[in-house]
């Protein structure tokens, strides 16, 4: 076994216990880019107590055993061109680094969703057809933020991903006009086995209609069956908000990741 397969192993081990501390994203898109790092691990016997991962540019995945220590230089994490750090971490580099970082929450659920994906009268969900509707759902995700979203190019490259599932895209449509006013995609890793929520999105005007958490509890209902667990990250506002609707959809964890770029 290689050094790299070592770390990748070694890796996998601490993700299964505790993903959402280990990694700031899922599994399947760091260990696929673990070839293109210089790598440690450190044990302790049987135990691992210090995985890295990192490049000239970036310190891509960093996560020790007592949650303290912290064996990069200063200088490294604040002047990589990326540097991910769990809070753990970043909490011990000097306060004027964090202005220039992105905070980012991320959870995990477990078990049976927190009850049945119930949309309100009027909707349905759909799968979305794959083949010809990638350019609707680039444009449903796009008007649902302030800055540009995926085109249809990147969203037709998302089903080039070893973890797409057609099940797990679908649309929430309003029955009266046919209109897709909604949408979720789930990526799943057989190999964890995990599944992500990477986009869960409602058009604006029909926002608190409790459409986001019917599509959520959809998604978990598909895919309770075929993973340990599901994770979600996103960007934290301050006032939690988004956090607390996936903490109202069954998912837990107090985890945030700081992103710092140069």
């Amino acid at each position: 076994m290689t050094d790299t397969d070592q770390f990748r192993e070694a890796l996998k081990t601490v993700y299964l216990d505790e993903p959402c501390r280990t990694l700031s994203t899922a599994f399947w898109k760091v260990g696929s880019r673990i070839d293109e790092f210089r790598t440690v691990v450190e044990r302790d016997g049987d135990d691992v107590t210090l995985l890295k991962a990192w490049n000239d540019d970036a310190l891509q995945v960093y996560w020790t055993r007592d949650r303290q220590q912290l064996s990069v230089s200063r200088t490294f994490a604040e002047e990589s061109e990326l540097a991910i750090l769990h809070d753990d971490y970043a909490r011990t580099l000097p306060a004027e680094s964090l202005e220039t970082a992105e905070p980012f929450f991320r959870l995990e659920h477990r078990g049976d969703p927190v009850s049945s994906p119930d949309l309100p009268p009027g909707y349905r969900f759909e799968n979305v057809d794959v083949e010809r509707e990638t350019a609707e759902l680039s444009g449903v995700i796009s008007r649902c933020y302030d800055v540009l979203g995926p085109s249809p190019e990147a969203v037709d490259e998302w089903r080039d991903h070893p973890v797409f599932d057609g099940d797990l895209w679908v649309w929430v449509v309003e029955e009266a006009t046919a209109k897709n006013v909604g949408a979720g995609i789930v990526e799943l890793d057989a190999n964890i086995p995990e599944a992500s929520l990477e986009w869960i999105q409602i058009l604006p005007e029909y926002h608190s209609e409790g459409l986001g958490r019917a599509l959520v509890l959809e998604l978990l209902r598909r895919v309770r069956d075929r993973v340990e667990f599901t994770t979600v990250s996103g960007r934290y506002d301050g006032d939690g908000g988004l956090e607390r609707f996936y903490e109202r959809c069954g998912f837990r964890g107090d985890d945030l990741w700081w992103v710092f770029r140069d």
